[in-house]
């Protein structure tokens, strides 16, 4: 994921890092909107001498002009500063103006790289026109105005759209020649685009009921955060459900700024702390990775880590009579009486059956029941086994899968979304471990050794499980030796006969006892036989 340093965001007790997606940039039109309608202008001040008016919002112009009702003295700069708002800057610009100038008169439109009070800044030429240069007396028509644009604009933060006189003649004055001809600036629409490079960032303390509980998300969720951001502003919300946009909502409804064409420099606001409403019926039931996210009116967007977030709407009566108040029985499938244990030997496959019924009595038909089943082994987790139907009688069999010994778990949901089970019952099946005993060599005498071998066939917990080997007699079994398994269940022992009297016969057999890290049962071998001599 693509981090934001220092943007986090904390759902109930989960940290959640946040990322940038892009950078981008937002339009800012001044005096005119894209259609023609008057608008009024932002971020436009005049500069401290000549005569200025601004008739945008009636559907005028803004203007400037050296002023004409006397000589102007040496040296007088005029006209309009724009600067751009803090942490962005002009990627491009397109305005329609007119200008007319005479005598030592200049007209500049300066792309500006310092602003505050620095004077004068840091620029470059975008347009000029100067009369005892170029020559040059006239840009655009004066009555409606001629586009200009300028693009590649990087670390510019400022134009300056300015009139100047700076005579060589003595006394070094400009007469005055007239309007407009003694300097005019006039501009009747401009389309400022910012670039906004900063992402939104969450602040701590965001609430979210879609996730806060272990219970699944149904009905309107709400998720509630702080976000804050610098540039533009924050402009919409909303979350992304595997990847796609869902409830994307304006960050401030009511804010008629925020909706585009901005005519402010900063249309939305730099921090907020909303609500957003999710109706999680417009998102398919089942299990989901989810996102929040914020975007800026520059369109960078920061988003959550993702979330899993089940939902589930529309639970259905789960069977015929179905009902809160069920009693489920369930037992072993046996010749006979009905047990909830069952002791069963190695690879066996036994066969659980049941009836679901309503507190009275009544069979509740086509049910379905959840099977899962936990190991007899410390640290296990229970894992689902399937699902099983009742039928008209509310009656079920289910078959369970080979395995170790385990503790098997039945629940019934009155309905098909409810988290807590009306009815369920639970079963012990104790599975005998699995062993297979070899020796060699099977004849013996006195000071021959053989060598035991074999191997537990069941997981897990293989690994040391203790094995052991017996000697069997007429009165008991007498006990060898008891050996580690390795980790693939593998044991062997090497034993010295030296009290042969006789000719005669011995058997063996290798017996695993039941072992808090083995979920098997008492389980044992099959005997071998070793034929002796003294």
């Amino acid at each position: 994921m693509r981090v934001l340093a220092g943007a986090c965001v904390v759902i109930g007790f989960a940290t959640i890092w946040c990322g940038v997606a892009r950078a981008g940039t937002y339009d800012v039109w001044g005096c005119r909107l894209p259609n023609g309608t008057p608008a009024p202008i932002d971020g436009w001040r005049a500069t401290w001498n000549g005569s200025y008016q601004s008739t945008c919002a009636s559907g005028g112009l803004f203007e400037t002009e050296l002023d004409f009702a006397g000589d102007v003295p040496y040296y007088v700069e005029e006209g309009w500063l724009f600067r751009a708002p803090a942490d962005t800057t002009i990627d491009n610009f397109t305005m329609r103006r007119a200008v007319a100038v005479s005598g030592y008169r200049e007209y500049h439109l300066y792309r500006d790289f310092t602003g505050g009070t620095t004077w004068p800044p840091a620029r470059t030429y975008a347009e000029k026109c100067v009369t005892w240069f170029d020559p040059c007396t006239r840009v655009g028509d004066l009555g409606s105005g001629t586009a200009f644009s300028a693009s590649d604009l990087a670390g510019t933060i400022g134009l300056s759209l300015l009139l100047e006189c700076n005579p060589a003649t003595t006394p070094q004055i400009c007469p005055r020649v007239g309007f407009p001809d003694n300097g005019v600036i006039r501009v009747w629409s401009t389309r400022i685009v910012l670039a906004d490079v900063i992402a939104p960032k969450f602040a701590a303390g965001l609430s979210v009921s879609l996730v806060d509980s272990a219970a699944h998300a149904n009905g309107v969720q709400v998720v509630t955060f702080a976000a804050t951001d610098r540039g533009g502003g924050l402009q919409t919300m909303g979350l992304l459900v595997d990847g796609v946009l869902k409830a994307v909502r304006p960050i401030d409804a009511g804010n008629a700024s925020c909706r585009p064409p901005y005519v402010a420099l900063v249309p939305c606001p730099l921090s907020s702390q909303p609500t957003l409403a999710v109706d999680t019926r417009e998102i398919a039931n089942g299990t989901h990775s989810v996102r929040v996210f914020v975007t800026d009116v520059a369109g960078n967007q920061t988003q959550s880590d993702p979330l899993q977030v089940t939902v589930r709407n529309g639970g259905q009566p789960n069977g015929m009579n179905a009902s809160e108040v069920a009693k489920l029985e369930a037992w072993f499938k046996s010749n006979r009486a009905h047990k909830a244990m069952a002791t069963v030997k190695y690879n066996a496959s036994p066969t659980v059956e049941g009836r679901l019924t309503t507190a009275d009595g009544n069979p509740i038909g086509a049910a379905i029941l959840e099977a899962t089943a936990q190991v007899s082994r410390p640290g296990s987790e229970p894992a689902a086994l399937g699902t099983v139907a009742t039928d008209a009688q509310g009656r079920f069999a289910i078959p369970v899968p080979r395995g170790s010994s385990r503790e098997l778990h039945l629940g019934y949901r009155a309905h098909t979304f409810d988290e807590q089970e009306a009815a369920s019952a639970t079963l012990t099946l104790n599975v005998r471990a699995g062993v297979r005993l070899d020796v060699s060599p099977h004849r013996v005498r006195n000071g021959t050794r053989a060598t035991f071998s074999g191997r537990i066939l069941g997981g897990p917990g293989q690994f040391g499980t203790q094995v052991t080997i017996y000697a069997l007699t007429a009165k008991r079994p007498i006990p060898v030796e008891t050996v580690p398994a390795d980790q693939l269940g593998r044991f062997r022992y090497r034993y010295r006969f030296s009290s042969i009297s006789a000719r005669g016969g011995f058997r063996f057999q290798a017996v695993v006892k039941s072992q808090p890290t083995y979920p098997y049962a008492l389980g044992r071998s099959a005997t071998v036989n070793v034929r002796a001599r003294p």
